[in-house]
């Protein structure tokens, strides 16, 4: 995927945006895990008890884990937000 290079900060469009992020839930542990890009991670940064973010090595955010995703966050939101962005993609 080509970062669009109209701007000095590298920022992806809202397009680049939706083809890159991708939402996993498993129900039967109870985690969520956004993929935020294609990259492997190498390194991990536990920001709480459960959270925690997949890093590269030059420290790039690639994952974020929440482990007990039903008591820490209104699971329906985001995964009736994603089902959205999904439809969106597709059309």
């Amino acid at each position: 995927m080509q970062i669009n290079k109209d701007n000095d900060n590298n920022k992806l469009s809202f397009e680049e945006r939706k083809k890159m992020m991708k939402v996993y839930y498993d129900d039967e542990v109870d985690a969520l895990y956004l993929k935020l890009g294609d990259e492997s991670p190498e390194g991990v940064i536990e920001l709480s008890e459960g959270v925690n973010l997949d890093t590269t090595s030059e420290d790039k955010i690639v994952g974020i884990e929440i482990l007990n995703a039903s008591k820490k966050m209104d699971l329906k939101t985001i995964m009736t937000r994603m089902c959205f962005l999904s439809c969106c993609m597709m059309g």
